[in-house]
């Protein structure tokens, strides 16, 4: 039996649920407060926010070379795109987002990337480098985004 999670008025399940392969079978174990933080965050764009990859079940978790106990298979992490924003807007504006600011956020190198939110219980930032690969903060994005 598939469990269903959260989901709201502009994130459905079928965006927030697992999109692994011979796995689940598509199970959304996505948490209220990820998806109001979402809402939040589209609600500071202006416009839709594109979900990458939400809930993971753990084969699909190994299966992508997440990292163990990934915020993405407790439900409370999202990979994202918000059309016409950079990178770093888009983590400027994750910013405004208390559940974001406070939890994690993980920002691609690529100017056409993506960035990672979850609402975690504490603070924690990194980069993803140009081939996709998790590395360590960059504090020059913080100066970005405060200019």
């Amino acid at each position: 039996m598939v469990r269903m999670g959260a989901t709201s008025e502009h994130f459905s399940a079928a965006e927030l649920s697992c999109h692994g392969t011979n796995c689940c079978g598509g199970q959304n174990e996505c948490v209220p407060a990820l998806v109001d933080a979402l809402e939040a965050l589209r609600a500071i764009a202006g416009v839709p926010i594109a979900v990458d990859c939400a809930y993971r079940c753990p084969v699909h978790n190994k299966d992508v070379g997440g990292v163990p106990n990934s915020e993405h298979t407790m439900g409370i992490a999202a990979d994202i795109k918000i059309e016409g924003m950079s990178p770093n807007a888009m983590y400027a504006a994750a910013l405004k987002v208390p559940a974001f600011a406070d939890g994690g956020i993980g920002v691609s190198e690529s100017a056409t990337g993506y960035i990672h939110v979850d609402c975690r219980p504490r603070l924690t930032r990194w980069t993803y480098d140009l081939s996709g690969k998790q590395a360590p903060w960059n504090p020059a994005l913080d100066i970005v985004v405060s200019a």
